[in-house]
């Protein structure tokens, strides 16, 4: 039996580390059948090539937006998420951005 469900993205967090990193971690995801491991890819949105991370989290330097995907041990992809980086603390007294959660065609924004 080969598994073809594409696995879920539960959440992701972004914080900032500092007014120049931010942390991404991507957590709650679901697989199907009987895999229950995966790999995490990013790009920053309009880039051509996915990074992979060995972790369920990943840092960049660069501000901006970026697709986040799981890919499972079979090969199975999950929906590409979109999420940009948390405003450093200092820089984010008053500032609303938007987390944008794209899933089955329904664009969720919350404004934070």
């Amino acid at each position: 039996d080969k598994n073809t469900e594409s696995p879920q993205i539960g959440n992701i967090e972004t914080m900032s580390l500092d007014a120049n990193s931010w942390k991404f971690i991507v957590s709650d995801i679901k697989y199907g059948g009987y895999v229950n491991k995966g790999q995490v890819f990013y790009k920053k949105d309009g880039a051509e090539n996915w990074e992979k991370t060995e972790s369920d989290y990943f840092v960049v330097s660069e501000p901006g937006k970026y697709d986040v995907k799981v890919v499972d041990v079979a090969g199975n992809e999950s929906e590409i998420q979109k999420r940009k980086q948390t405003l450093p603390i200092h820089q984010n007294a008053g500032k609303k951005f938007t987390i944008q959660n794209h899933y089955n065609g329904i664009v969720m924004e919350t404004q934070m």
